[in-house]
C-alpha cells in the first residue's frame, strides 16, 4: 500500500496547463502515486476524481485541479499534520496573496478550503466520494458532507498550493440562474448536520447540549413536540430551535424503546481512519526511500 495517492482530473481544455500539476505532483519530497484522470467525454471533475479514488491503493487521496500546483512539500507537511479521525487542508496562494483557513469551523464560518486537502481514503469511500450529478460546488458538498458525517478538517498552517480560482466549469456555473440555489440547497442540507455531528462544527455553533453523554447517539427526531421526556431514562430531551425536521442527541436506551420517536442518523465508523502511530510509521519509510 502507497501512503498518498494524487488524483488530477484533467479535460480536452487542460492539455496545455496538466502538465505543470503532473510535474508539481511527482516532484514530492515525501513520495506519492500520481494518478491522472482524463475526462475526454465531459462526465465532470466529480466522475473523474472518485475514478481515480478506484484506482488508488493508498492510505491517504489528495485531489489536485489541472490547474493549481503543490509545493515540493506540501504533501510531506500534511502527512505531518495528520491527528485521528481528521483530514488535513492547508493554506493556499492566489495571484499576490495567501488565503489563510480558519483553524476550526471552516464552510460554517463561510470560509473555505481548496478541495487538495489529504483525506483518509476509507473515509472518502465511507461517505460516497463526490456527488457525480452536481453541475458545480461538489467540492464544497463533499467536505460538509465529511464533517457531518464525523471527519472534520485540521489546519496545515502553510499556504502550500497555487490555487487558481474559478476553472472554466464553475466560472460558466456562476453565471446559471441555478448557482444560487443549488449553493443554498447545499449549505440547508448539511450546515445543521455539521454542527450536531461533528466536534469542530459544534464547537463553532455552540449547539451540543452541556448534557450530551459520552453514550448518547445522534438522531433525527421523527415528531415536532417542542419537549419530550425519553421513555427508559425520563430525561428531558429539548428540541433545537428551526424547522420541525431537527437533530439532537439522545441515550441510545431510549431510541430503542421508541424508535418511531427517533431515527439514528448515519456516521461512518471512525476506525476506518488510519491511527496516528500506522501513519508516522509509513511517513518514516517514504521519508526515507
Amino acid at each position: 500500500m502507497n501512503l498518498v495517492s494524487i488524483i488530477i482530473p484533467h479535460a480536452p481544455y487542460h492539455d496545455s496547463i496538466v502538465e505543470q500539476a503532473i510535474a508539481a505532483a511527482s516532484s514530492q519530497s515525501l513520495r506519492c502515486d500520481v494518478i491522472p484522470v482524463s475526462d475526454k467525454e465531459g462526465r465532470g471533475t466529480g466522475w473523474a476524481r472518485n475514478e481515480g479514488v478506484a484506482l488508488s491503493d493508498s492510505l491517504f487521496i489528495v485531489c489536485l485541479d489541472a490547474d493549481d500546483t503543490l509545493r515540493e512539500d506540501a504533501i510531506e507537511r500534511m502527512v505531518a499534520s495528520y491527528a485521528y479521525n481528521h483530514y488535513v487542508y492547508c493554506d493556499s496562494i492566489e495571484g499576490d496573496s495567501i488565503h489563510v483557513t480558519p483553524d476550526c469551523g471552516v464552510y460554517l464560518n463561510e470560509t473555505w478550503h481548496t478541495v487538495s486537502a489529504l483525506i483518509p481514503t476509507a473515509a472518502f469511500k465511507a461517505v460516497g466520494g463526490f456527488n457525480e450529478q452536481l453541475p458545480a460546488l461538489e467540492d464544497t458538498e463533499f467536505f460538509m458532507r465529511l464533517q457531518a458525517f464525523g471527519v472534520c478538517g485540521v489546519r496545515c498552517p502553510h499556504p502550500l498550493l497555487r490555487y487558481t480560482a474559478g476553472g472554466r466549469r464553475s466560472r460558466e456555473f456562476k453565471q446559471h440562474p441555478a448557482y444560487s440555489a443549488t449553493h443554498a440547497d447545499i449549505f440547508n442540507k448539511w450546515t445543521g448536520a455539521i454542527q450536531m455531528g461533528c466536534g469542530c462544527g459544534a464547537a463553532v455553533s455552540g449547539q451540543i447540549p452541556e448534557n450530551k453523554l459520552d453514550t448518547d447517539i445522534l438522531v433525527t427526531a421523527l415528531y415536532s413536540k417542542r419537549q419530550t421526556v425519553g421513555p427508559v431514562t425520563g430525561r428531558l430531551y429539548n428540541a433545537p430551535r428551526g424547522s420541525e425536521s431537527y437533530q439532537l442527541w439522545v441515550d441510545p436506551r431510549d431510541q430503542e424503546a421508541k424508535p418511531d420517536m427517533w431515527q439514528p442518523v448515519k456516521v461512518i465508523d471512525h476506525n476506518i481512519t488510519p491511527s496516528v502511530d500506522d501513519v508516522m510509521a509509513m511517513y518514516q519509510e517514504a521519508v526515507q526511500s
